[in-house]
């Protein structure tokens, strides 16, 4: 979508666009799922999934810039 960009402010708007059709399709809705199906340890379910989502985002980042 950003390849048929011709200006700045088209590629921030897609980029904008992008990430929040990202997280209320993907991240949201499975947070939660883990704090419907976790119970007792709901706070550690909890942040088990938010670091587990960080780290991937990092290690994604630093393979593409390898590439």
């Amino acid at each position: 979508m950003t390849s048929l960009c011709q200006e700045l402010w088209q590629t921030i708007l897609a980029q904008a666009v992008g990430t929040g059709l990202g997280l209320g399709l993907v991240y949201l809705p499975a947070l939660s799922v883990i704090s419907e199906h976790f119970y007792n340890k709901r706070g550690l379910a909890m942040g088990i999934a938010q670091t587990g989502a960080c780290v991937g985002g990092e290690s994604h980042d630093l393979h593409q810039s390898q590439s």
